[in-house]
C-alpha cells in the first residue's frame, strides 16, 4: 500500500510539471499582428463628374518573395526578411488591388472600377495591368514601390499606354505601424499617376 501511494504521488508530481512546462511552452508563442493598406483619398461627390466609361484591374503581380503573407522587409540591398507575425490581412495581391481600386475610385478618373475577374458579365471598356517589382524598404527608414502599370483597349483589343513608376517614402518611425502607413502612401502615389493617365486617355479623341 506504502509502495502505491509513494507511485501514485510520483506520477502526480510528474504531470503537474509536465502540465507547467507545456503551459510555459504555449505561454511563449509571439502573437500574430495583421495589416491592411489603406486608401489615402477623401472622396469628394461635389467635384466629381460622371464617367461612363468602366475600368478592370486585372491580378495584380509582386516578385516571388512577396507571394506569402508575411511582411517583406529589407536589410540591406540584397538581404530580405518576411515576418513571420506580423502579417498582411490576406494576400499582398488583394491588399493591393482593393487599395488602388479605391483610390482610383475615389479620385474620380474612373467611377466604375472593377476587381477581375468583376461581375459575371462585366465588360470593362478599359484593363489595367500592374507588375510590381518591388513593394518593400527598411523599417524606420524607407518604403520603396516599383511598378510597371499598362493600360489596354479592351473593345479594341490594343495596349493604350505602358509606364513605370517608383517612389521612395520615408517611415517615420521604428515599427509595422509606420511602415504600412508609408507602403499605403507609395500606394496612392502610384494611384494618383494612374488617374493622371486616365484623365488624359479621356481627353483623347
Amino acid at each position: 500500500m506504502k509502495g502505491f501511494t509513494s507511485l501514485l504521488l510520483h506520477t502526480v508530481i510528474l504531470l503537474g510539471c509536465g502540465f507547467f512546462l507545456l503551459s510555459g511552452c504555449i505561454g511563449s508563442v509571439a502573437p500574430l499582428y495583421e495589416y491592411t493598406l489603406s486608401p489615402m483619398v477623401q472622396q469628394d461627390e461635389s467635384s466629381r463628374s460622371a464617367q461612363a466609361q468602366s475600368l478592370m484591374l486585372m491580378p495584380v503581380l509582386v516578385p516571388s518573395w512577396s507571394t506569402d503573407s508575411g511582411i517583406v522587409t529589407r536589410s540591406s540591398s540584397n538581404s530580405i526578411n518576411t515576418s513571420a507575425t506580423h502579417l498582411w490581412a490576406g494576400t499582398l495581391q488583394n491588399q493591393l488591388a482593393i487599395t488602388l481600386a479605391e483610390n482610383i475610385r475615389r479620385l474620380g478618373g474612373i467611377k466604375d472600377v472593377q476587381i477581375y475577374p468583376g461581375p459575371r458579365f462585366a465588360k470593362p471598356v478599359l484593363l489595367l495591368e500592374l507588375e510590381f517589382l518591388r513593394f518593400d524598404g527598411e523599417l524606420g527608414n524607407s518604403f520603396t514601390c516599383s511598378a510597371i502599370w499598362t493600360i489596354s483597349d479592351n473593345k479594341q483589343k490594343k495596349t493604350i499606354l505602358r509606364r513605370e513608376f517608383s517612389t521612395t517614402v520615408a517611415v517615420d518611425r521604428q515599427g509595422y505601424r509606420s511602415y504600412v502607413k508609408a507602403a499605403s502612401t507609395a500606394i496612392f502615389q502610384l494611384s494618383r499617376k494612374i488617374d493622371l493617365s486616365l484623365q488624359q486617355i479621356r481627353r483623347t479623341p
